[in-house]
Formats: structure tokens, C-alpha cells, sequence
């Protein structure tokens, strides 16, 4: 499972340059919170986005994505690199990001992964209601979705408002779904 930001404001990152340990030369990245995300490729559909994201998800645990209000443009993919060194000579940009609550990510769920589908109560419905269980948590079915770019701009969207948001690849599309803290697991 990957974990991932959509970065859709450009003022929610900026860019500069790493240096990694095991890199001759410093590599292109971008700088959220306290965090440093390096230039892993760029893709021009939300399509090979989400194909990306399910590949990189049991290698690394945390993407970024930029470049959502010029999708038609493409997608830039970046890739959390704890151990980078920051090469800019000025550090007021860093500073400013550092300052900057992170946006909030979404959990994806490729097609091969497990992620347990399950019948929840919350508080305020009568009903039960689909979602995926994840490590204890409960994530409520917000919505199926087949087209790919509105995937993502929902995700957007919710992580931007600040929820917490797990996205499931399904053979009829992508669970987009979205955590609830007073959930209790309905027992079969």
C-alpha cells in the first residue's frame, strides 16, 4: 500500500534540488513540510498515474503528485527521499515550507493488494454502510468511480478539506473512500 500526496496549490511545495548518498549529482525535488520528495518521472495520464502509484507501493511508502490544475498537461510523480540534503545556498524558502502543514494523503489499494472490505456503523446512520478496514482503521465508501482523472481530483478535493482518504482499485473502478473516526465493525 502507498501513501501519497496531491499536491493541486502550488503553494503548498517548492522546488529545488537534493543530494542523496548514493547520487553523484544533486536531482531535481520538491520540498513539503519538513519533508523532501525527489523527481522519480513524469506521466501524462491520471490512468498511468494510478498504474504507478499500485507499482510503487511495495517499494516505497510515501509519492507525491503535482501538476493536478494542468492535467492536461501531465502528472509529475516524486518520491519521498528521507536521507536528502537540501542544495539551495538560501535556506528562506525551506523555512517558509517547513511552516506549512503538509496536505493530507491518501492510502491506495492497487488491485493485487489485500485490503479487507467490510459493513460498518458510525454514529449518525441508522444503516450499515461499506468500507475498507486498514491497521484498525475504518474507511467509509464515499464514492466508485471508473474515470481515472476524477479519481484523483476527488481525492484532492477531500484530502484537501483535510480528510483522510484510502483509495481501492476495484474490477468496476476505484473505491474512493473516506476515514471515520467513530466507526465500529459490524460483526457477521
Amino acid at each position: 500500500m502507498s501513501s501519497c500526496l496531491i499536491l493541486t496549490e502550488r503553494n503548498r511545495y517548492f522546488s529545488c534540488h537534493i543530494q542523496l548518498p548514493d547520487e553523484a549529482k544533486p536531482i531535481p525535488a520538491i520540498a513539503v513540510a519538513d519533508c523532501f520528495y525527489g523527481y522519480f518521472k513524469f506521466v501524462r495520464t491520471a490512468t498511468e498515474v494510478l498504474k504507478l502509484i499500485g507499482r510503487l507501493s511495495s517499494r516505497h511508502n510515501q509519492l507525491a503528485i503535482t501538476n493536478l490544475a494542468t492535467a492536461t498537461q501531465g502528472y509529475g510523480i516524486w518520491v519521498l527521499e528521507p536521507q536528502a540534503i537540501d542544495m539551495r545556498p538560501e535556506q528562506s524558502q525551506l523555512q517558509q515550507a517547513k511552516t506549512q502543514l503538509a496536505p493530507a494523503a491518501f492510502k491506495y489499494f492497487s488491485l493485487e493488494q489485500e485490503c479487507q472490505l467490510i459493513d460498518i456503523r458510525v454514529p449518525d446512520l441508522y444503516e450499515t454502510i461499506p468500507a475498507i478496514a486498514d491497521g484498525g482503521k475504518y474507511y467509509s465508501l464515499f464514492k466508485i468511480e471508473e474515470d481515472e482523472v476524477e479519481v484523483l481530483l476527488l481525492a484532492a478535493k477531500l484530502t484537501g478539506r483535510g480528510d483522510e482518504v484510502a483509495i481501492a482499485q476495484l474490477e468496476q473502478g476505484y473505491a474512493v473512500c473516506v476515514l471515520e473516526l467513530e466507526a465500529n465493525p459490524v460483526s457477521s
